[in-house]
């Protein structure tokens, strides 16, 4: 969705096996990324640098989405009981071009695609490594990001809160 705004994005494919893996490792430089739809503070993503790495954080990954689809039953039972529009989505793992910079987020608040507030919030230490949760962090102005988040909340008509994380480079 980002790239069809032109917004700058990593490269990124959606796996659905290992098969679909080693097709993609063929085809990119390290390190790469790989990512769970769902996580936080960096669990469900891997930095791989090698093609053991990766053959290893896929597969982890795709335990931990097995462990997760374990709660679906609960979760569609307190749906049911609470009436609640709760929603819950088959998971999948994606490969990234990695890129080189400083992590940082864009928090905003919406009403029908038009951003209310927002606030960029440049990670200047995470722990316990990159992928880890924000330690230390810097409010900053990015022109840049604001207007590409603008963009994508008005074309979806976001309404709520919302986080886009991004990563600075030269």
């Amino acid at each position: 969705f980002a790239s069809s705004l032109d917004v700058r994005t990593p490269e990124n494919r959606i796996l659905g096996s290992t098969q679909d893996l080693m097709e993609e490792l063929e085809k990119r430089e390290f390190p790469i990324v790989l990512k769970s739809d769902f996580g936080a503070a960096g669990d469900g993503v891997r930095i791989c640098k090698t093609r053991d790495e990766a053959i290893k954080g896929f597969k982890d990954l795709e335990e931990s989405m097995v462990r997760i689809s374990g709660l679906t039953s609960i979760k569609e039972r307190i749906k049911k009981l609470l009436d609640l529009p709760v929603y819950f989505f088959k998971q999948s793992i994606s490969i990234q071009n990695y890129v080189s910079g400083t992590p940082c987020m864009h928090g905003i608040f919406a009403s029908n695609g038009e951003v209310l507030s927002s606030v960029t919030l440049l990670k200047t230490e995470c722990f316990p490594e990159v992928i880890g949760p924000s330690c230390v962090i810097e409010a900053i102005k990015h022109e840049q990001i604001t207007k590409d988040v603008a963009r994508m909340v008005s074309e979806t008509k976001y309404t709520g809160f919302g986080s886009f994380d991004f990563i600075i480079d030269k």
